[in-house]
């Protein structure tokens, strides 16, 4: 658990921003729609996350990206204000994959 006390996110290199690693996610199509698997927006209604789709984009860009950059993002998806069980799903697997980097 990040200590909240200290502004964490201003120690790491969080260059590209958050939004900059969101866009380059989508094009391994990790998120689909539950009902005929067109891709979707992680934070859609009714999106689902491919397992499969997440392991191809790790393994592609996974070590791109410190695992300090991965936590900082990780934690964002989590506490994501809207809460989307897929948004909070990617962001504990990611969290999961980055701490054994």
């Amino acid at each position: 658990m990040i200590n909240t006390s200290e502004p964490y996110i201003d120690k790491v290199d969080t260059s590209p921003t958050l939004d900059d690693i969101e866009d380059e996610l989508y094009q391994y199509k990790i998120f689909i729609t539950g009902l005929d698997g067109r891709q979707a927006h992680m934070d859609s209604y009714m999106t689902i996350m491919d397992g499969n789709a997440f392991d191809k984009m790790w393994k592609a860009i996974g070590k791109k990206y410190t695992k300090e950059q991965w936590l900082v993002w990780a934690d964002n998806w989590i506490y994501f204000g809207y809460l989307s069980p897929t948004v909070k799903l990617f962001g504990l697997t990611v969290k999961r994959y980055a701490n054994d980097l």
